[in-house]
């Protein structure tokens, strides 16, 4: 990559300086004065003037592989002095900003200042462009666009002096503390950049809706909705935004959670991470109360100094509405900004966004809340987070329902206390418009920059299934995996408002960042041999953490459930489950189980919520003894695929192996004597009946996903226990059945 820069000495003192310098591509020389292909321009003010017998051009490298864009420095004072920054240079990370404070004045003979570039020419842009990503403020390929460069020589000269190497004061001499900022640094950078490395969404497959990403120093994490599932909070950690790896659950304490007899889709709603002064603060919801006129949430804020923990016990926030988030202002104050909801059956329950500071030496909410923002007419405003950027408070807000309707908005104001504004030109990111783009339901999100000053927006999306019979633009679709997490490349226009890159449907496959570290990818797939005590990190249980009167490893190499209560239960499940997070896998397990009562029964289930489910188990029938059965709860109705006439399990069968088929818009279990042989089951199952946009129909919350796991029950009260010898989850690589966009 080219940047251009004139070494400019014996610049005089008191005159006023306007003077274009000109490349002339062909020979990569440039000359003071002559029109080319390439038009520089440089503006000071009072700064000295430039005479083209002192211009030579050095060939320069981006210090993160990029160009920047769009702006113009002009100098706005005397020759010995700062040169006018714009505020923008000052949100650019160290790499940048850095090298800018030492290189901005003039002092003696040598006189140092940035060129800023005017493309006129499509093949200009075509030999920039294989040196790396070119795009202007706006997401555009350049075709007619302004760049800037920030003087990393890859030639081995700093921007400060021709002999400089890696940081350098207006003299050319080494300054403590730049090594870092050098073009040595830029060459390496280019070197990994020669092959780029692309994010494909989802990045987070399955269930993992709301996500609220943050950076500390090099590692990104993601914090994601869990609902009723236990442990509470799922994170996520990459160093590259491409490969992510769950690495803990921050909520795996009673003392931080307790959601016994929390409604379906209660429990962990829209969980907001940040990190401030060497300390991460997560605050969360715990919704109480799902369908009709109220809300009954609790929110929560802890803190910890490592991201495992140990966290601090919650501090009780307020109860005044959801998806709550904290705000860490540039003087230090903090405040609490939730959804407000509005119980009154004659208002629109999304009332706004309420701002509460808080007081962290107090450890709890001070002052009056106020609202900040009602919204636009599409309602359901919700999901806030606030970033202060160039000076604004820009709220980035989802709204729309989280269906298809969903959509991020964006407003600012210039103080916490003043009118947010609302982004002109409609919704920051939305699929509403675009029904056959493989990206679906975008919205609730929230913003990272990365060290090298690019932004990005991590976001949830769903991918829909169809049936043969339907049409995907009017009926969108059923997605049984949930709401995924998906993330988009975002840059500032020249009016300081937020664009997703590609245009507000986003993009499946997005560039990954500049100083992105290559991470490996995390295996999804597996065998979990319960070789050792705990479970691994991918199975969940519901509301509640199973004691070891529940589920054991008292018998090696086992997972031993003791029968609970049923599926249908919202208190004590012995339930152990993860997601679905592929349209196409094979679960399988193998059982040891002798049940010897009706109400007795264990197996392997795919399930939603507690009137959404199926399963295959093994139970007892009074005439045949131990038998297979398949069950399903559908919207609350139960129903038995066998009946009078179920599956017989001979007498010396010891273990019995479960297994279940998922293929797109359906799935089968199946079953087998010996590991070997397997015998299909009687009844092909509708994917679509484990999805968000199903359950709705019937029931206000509807907010997860699909997930298969082990499952063993006992009506009597007897504890009988299930021996789990192992758990299989496979993802293929195959067609899927009912994916057309």
């Amino acid at each position: 990559m080219h940047g251009f820069l004139c070494d400019c000495k014996n610049a005089g003192k008191g005159e006023s300086l306007r003077e274009t310098v000109f490349l002339n591509r062909a020979d990569d020389t440039a000359s003071c004065g002559t029109p080319a292909g390439i038009h520089y321009a440089a503006q000071f003010k009072n700064a000295g003037y430039l005479s083209g017998d002192y211009c030579s051009l050095h060939s320069v490298c981006a210090s993160d592989g990029n160009l920047f864009y769009d702006w113009i420095l002009s100098g706005a004072s005397a020759g010995i002095g700062r040169i006018g920054v714009p505020g923008w240079l000052r949100d650019i990370p160290d790499v940048f900003y850095d090298y800018t404070a030492t290189c901005q004045a003039g002092i003696g003979d040598n006189f140092h200042f940035y060129i800023f570039v005017h493309m006129e020419r499509n093949d200009v842009c075509d030999y920039l462009y294989q040196f790396g990503k070119i795009q202007d403020p706006y997401g555009r390929d350049y075709a007619d666009g302004r760049a800037i460069y920030d003087g990393l020589g890859n030639d081995g000269r700093g921007a400060c002096g021709s002999n400089a190497a890696d940081g350098c004061d207006l003299s050319g001499v080494q300054q403590p503390g730049t090594e870092r900022h050098g073009c040595r640094r830029g060459e390496r950078l280019m070197e990994e950049r020669k092959v780029h490395m692309k994010i494909k969404n989802p990045i987070l497959t399955g269930f993992h809706p709301d996500p609220s990403i943050i950076r500390v120093n090099d590692t990104y994490y993601i914090a994601s909705s869990t609902f009723e599932w236990w442990p509470g909070v799922r994170i996520h950690a990459s160093k590259d935004l491409v490969h992510w790896k769950l690495i803990t659950y921050p909520l795996k304490e009673k003392r931080l959670l307790n959601m016994w007899g929390n409604p379906d889709s209660g429990g962990i709603w829209a969980p907001d991470l940040s990190y401030y002064g060497g300390k991460f603060y997560l605050v969360y919801t715990d919704v109480k109360v799902t369908d009709g006129a109220y809300k009954d949430c609790i929110n929560y804020l802890v803190t910890a100094e490592s991201i495992m923990g140990p966290w601090s016990n919650p501090v009780v926030l307020n109860t005044a509405g959801f998806d709550a988030s904290l705000f860490h202002d540039d003087d230090g104050k903090k405040y609490l900004l939730n959804q407000y909801w509005d119980p009154r059956s004659f208002h629109h329950p999304f009332y706004g966004i309420m701002c509460t500071e808080y007081s962290e030496e107090e450890q709890r909410l001070v002052g009056e809340p106020w609202v900040i923002y009602k919204g636009t007419p599409d309602r359901f405003t919700e999901g806030p987070h606030i970033y202060k950027v160039n000076g604004y408070y820009y709220l980035f807000v989802a709204q729309g329902g989280t269906v298809y309707a969903h959509q991020e908005r964006v407003a600012r104001a210039e103080s916490l206390h003043g009118t947010f504004m609302t982004q002109p030109g409609g919704p920051m990111l939305t699929t509403l418009d675009a029904p056959f783009h493989p990206i679906q339901k975008a919205g609730h999100g929230s913003l990272v920059r990365t060290k090298t000053g690019e932004w990005y927006f991590a976001h949830l999306m769903g991918r829909p299934l169809h049936h043969h019979t339907e049409s995907v633009a009017e009926q969108r679709g059923w997605c049984p995996l949930g709401r995924e997490t998906g993330i988009q490349k975002m840059i500032w226009d020249d009016d300081g408002w937020p664009r997703i890159v590609g245009g507000h449907k986003g993009m499946e496959e997005v560039e990954a960042p500049v100083d992105a570290i290559a991470c490996e990818r995390e295996e999804i797939s597996g065998k979990d041999d319960f070789d050792k005590d705990g479970l691994s990190l991918h199975f969940q249980t519901l509301r509640i953490p199973l004691g070891e009167d529940t589920m054991s490893f008292s018998r090696p190499g086992h997972l031993r459930l003791y029968g609970r209560q049923s599926l249908a239960s919202t208190f004590l499940q012995a339930h152990v489950a993860r997601r679905w997070q592929s349209f196409t896998f094979d679960a399988e397990t193998k059982m040891d189980y002798r049940p010897k009562n009706i109400q007795q029964s264990a197996g392997l289930s795919c399930y939603y919520n507690t009137k959404n489910w199926s399963c295959i188990q093994v139970t007892w029938n009074e005439i045949y003894g131990r038998v297979i059965d398949v069950v399903a709860t559908d919207l609350g109705k139960t129903f038995s695929v066998y009946q009078e006439n179920p599956i017989l399990v001979p007498e010396d069968a010891g273990y019995i192996y479960l297994k279940v088929q998922v293929r797109g818009i359906s799935y089968q279990y199946l079953y087998s004597f010996d590991g070997k042989i397997w015998q299909e089951t009687a009844y092909r199952f509708d994917s679509a009946r484990l999805s968000d946009e199903y359950i709705k129909a019937v029931y206000d919350a509807a907010f997860t996903g699909a997930f298969t796991g082990m499952f063993s029950v006992d009506g009597l009260g007897t504890a009988l226990p299930a021996d789990f010898d192992y758990f299989s989850y496979q993802e293929l690589d195959m067609e899927v059945d009912g994916k057309y966009i």
